[in-house]
């Protein structure tokens, strides 16, 4: 089970990377990850690890990678948009 719920966490990390933000009841279907029990728990282990960040906005509560792991995520998919 752990092992499953750490794949997960990539899969919410990737779709997070990919999305500025996305509504937390939105996430399992967003990154296609299953139920949203499973997912959730992977992205209790993202927030524990300072990889992930809440906000609330009107009723919405959105998910989005913390700035620092919005960089290393360019970094790592090529995504860098510095300018040149």
């Amino acid at each position: 089970m752990k092992e499953h719920i750490g794949e997960i966490a990539g899969k919410v990390w990737i779709t997070l990377g990919k999305h500025e933000q996305i509504p937390l009841n939105k996430l399992s279907k967003v990154c296609k990850c299953g139920d949203d029990t499973t997912t959730n728990i992977a992205l209790g282990w993202l927030a524990r690890e300072d990889k992930v960040q809440f906000e609330k906005k009107n009723e919405a509560v959105m998910v989005s990678l913390t700035d620092r792991e919005a960089d290393v995520f360019k970094s790592n998919t090529g995504c860098n948009q510095a300018a040149s």
